[in-house]
């Protein structure tokens, strides 16, 4: 690993504060990822990769390439549900493709109680519960991943055609439209999509570049073993402290290129960022940013004997943290006792901020969601508290 001068700080300050996303690639997606993740959200407990021609030859198809599906954009006028279903839809064509049902069952099949993850190639990505996957009413139907588009599929999108955006998601409702008021009827506030958090559209739903499914269940796993980077920068943290043969940054990163980038900490006394230097601690309950030249696996190695639970002096405004514990922990319950006001996440998987999470919120943003291990965060506070490890 190269350490090297400070990333351009006024750069990546616009990267934290308006998480601007890399730009979306036109190639198409062909193939499809599926994992069965266990109850701590990281250990994979069966993972498939196929390619949509061998869903075609070897899975049940849906869809009989003759019968158009389509969903609904928002509605800005009347009702924003439109129970009629009769203004800002959209016909995608005649569409066949395999349902995520049966791609689930490749890893085991879909629990109940389980959330169902479908994630684009730039990251993008919308979360489904398993109840309406499993057993969908007639006016949702089957959630589809499609990979025929009007006769033409997806290998043939660099000679045009409508299979041209790659593999896409749909709900295949019964009379063609899954439109608002289904969604309305059929799932819940915090799986609903929302144009401009105000106008329901089932059109932001439709996911497109889809080249990874992640199941998540309530299974048991094991704790973290490693921290999976991916290409770009990365948010990280680690859970717990490192047996000191591989807690400095030197030995932790040593299989990490980072094309000379320096790993920063943010110092919230001091409201600067802070270069690590090759021999500084690793520590749990901080949060860094590295940037890595390609996906990497780092492993963990926890100290035999461990010290007293960690704690970190948390000032007012924004601090850079990370979950310190043995599993992932609801956020009302990590922060407990700390005068926080709003989280946000950093997604390893996707190489982005995930949703906030607000303190006294509700749906996608309540405090009951899960602080994950591994990821960091920011955290905005309104006076100085300490965070401490978790037992």
């Amino acid at each position: 690993m190269k350490f090297g001068k400070v990333f351009y700080g006024a750069l990546i300050a616009v990267l934290v504060l308006t998480c601007i996303i890399g730009a979306v690639s036109a190639a198409p997606t062909t193939s499809v990822e599926i994992s069965r993740i266990a109850a701590d959200g990281t250990t994979v407990l069966a993972n498939q990769t196929v390619t949509f021609a061998w869903m075609k030859e070897n899975l049940p198809i849906t869809g009989d390439g003759v019968t158009h599906y389509g969903h609904q954009g928002p509605v800005f006028e009347g009702d924003p549900w439109d129970p009629q279903e009769i203004i800002n839809t959209d016909n995608a064509g005649a569409l066949r493709g395999t349902a995520v049902l049966d791609l689930a069952e490749l890893v085991g099949g879909i629990p109940e109680n389980s959330t169902v993850k479908i994630i684009a190639r730039d990251g993008f990505s919308r979360s489904f519960s398993s109840r309406y996957i499993i057993s969908p009413e007639s006016r949702m139907g089957p959630l589809v991943l499609v990979w025929e588009v009007n006769g033409v599929n997806v290998s043939a999108a660099a000679g045009g055609g409508d299979a041209s955006e790659g593999m896409r998601i749909y709900f295949f409702a019964d009379d063609g439209v899954f439109g608002n008021y289904d969604m309305l009827q059929t799932m819940p506030e915090s799986d609903r999509y929302n144009f401009s958090s105000a106008y329901p559209s089932t059109r932001g739903l439709s996911v497109q570049y889809v080249d990874r499914i992640k199941i998540y269940t309530d299974e048991p796993g094991t704790t973290l073993l490693s921290l999976n980077l991916s290409n770009g920068w990365n948010f990280i943290s680690v859970p717990r402290v490192l047996n000191a043969e591989n807690a400095a940054a030197e030995r932790l990163f040593s299989g990490v290129e980072t094309e000379s980038r320096a790993i920063l900490g943010y110092n919230a006394e001091k409201n600067e960022w802070e270069t690590v230097g090759p021999a500084q601690i690793i520590k749990p309950l901080e949060a860094y940013w590295i940037y890595s030249a390609g996906p990497v696996s780092i492993p963990l190695t926890y100290a035999v004997y461990p010290p007293p639970p960690s704690k970190k002096t948390l000032y007012p405004g924004w601090n850079a943290v990370g979950l310190a514990a043995y599993a992932n922990v609801p956020a009302e319950n990590a922060l407990a006792g700390i005068s926080w006001k709003t989280l946000i996440p950093w997604d390893l998987e996707t190489g982005r901020y995930d949703a906030a999470i607000i303190h006294g919120g509700s749906g996608p943003y309540s405090p009951e969601r899960g602080m994950v291990l591994g990821t960091g965060y920011w955290i905005y506070l309104d006076s100085e508290s300490i965070f401490t490890e978790l037992p």
